[in-house]
Parts: C-alpha cells; sequence; structure tokens
C-alpha cells in the first residue's frame, strides 16, 4: 500500500486520470485520496482492504453505510471512462505514436521488438487491425524511455 501511494499512484495512475479528464473536459474529484481516507485505510487490517476477501465486502459495505455514502455510489461495478485508447492513437495521440513507435521504435529494443511494433503500429494507424492495449503500454514505455534519456 505504501508503494502504492509513494510511487504508482502519482507516477503512474493519478497522472493518467489527470490527462484523461484534460483531454474530455471533465473535472475529476478523487474523494478517496483525501488524507483522513488515506490515513484510516492504512490503519485497517490488510485481509480487509483485500478485494476477492469475503470479510471485506460486509464490513466496507456497513461502513459507507455508516458514513452516509448512498449505496447507488458504491453498489454498481466500477464504469470505464468514456475514452477510446483505439480513437486516441489514431487521432490526438497519431503524431506521438508514428514518431516513437515507428521513426523512432528501435529505442525500444531490447525490451521490445521494433519492427514488431512497428508492424503492429502501420496495421493500427491504418484502422486494419485494433492493437490499441499493446500499443497504449508500448507508447507509455516508449515515452518514458525519450524522458529518462533527456
Amino acid at each position: 500500500m505504501l508503494a502504492d501511494l509513494g510511487y504508482h499512484l502519482p507516477g503512474g495512475l493519478l497522472r493518467q486520470a489527470d490527462a484523461v479528464a484534460q483531454l474530455i473536459g471533465l473535472d475529476l474529484r478523487l474523494p478517496f485520496l483525501d488524507r483522513r481516507v488515506l490515513d484510516f485505510a492504512l490503519g485497517l487490517a490488510p485481509r480487509l482492504l483485500t478485494p476477492r476477501s469475503r470479510r471485506s465486502r460486509p464490513f466496507l459495505a456497513r461502513l459507507l453505510r455508516q458514513g452516509g455514502v448512498p449505496e447507488n455510489i458504491w453498489r454498481h461495478a466500477p464504469r470505464p471512462l468514456p475514452v477510446s485508447a483505439a480513437r486516441l492513437l489514431r487521432t490526438e495521440l497519431r503524431g506521438l505514436g508514428t514518431r516513437l513507435l515507428d521513426r523512432e521504435a528501435d529505442r525500444l529494443a531490447p525490451l521490445l521488438d521494433p519492427q514488431a511494433i512497428r508492424r503492429l503500429w502501420r496495421a493500427h494507424a491504418t484502422r486494419k487491425a485494433d492493437h490499441a492495449p499493446l500499443l497504449w503500454n508500448a507508447l507509455s514505455l516508449a515515452t518514458w524511455l525519450e524522458q529518462r534519456d533527456q
């Protein structure tokens, strides 16, 4: 949990959420990152925080009810943001993708096969295939490598 708070959230998830929110003009609020909520969660027994734990669901449901959180907020399954990675890679991120995943794909070696990435990128960009999940990760890696090398 501490590694998530110190590294994964600020360096990855929060940055991505902020970028997507700005891209679609969404005012993003993150109430579960409130300091009081975090302090409370850090004090809980790890077995209560395990998503598949049989004990965690009733405990969290009772906690949310007592806190006055409406049931329609926490009862439904999570919904993805209405942003298509496939569309983003073909529109707003096409220039970046063409540069990093085609012209400069050699930078990805030896972690990824540059020729394979180029083939996937070209097929995706020309709508012959949808390789968005793989290309999104490759673009994230390429962007990180570029920033690291600067």
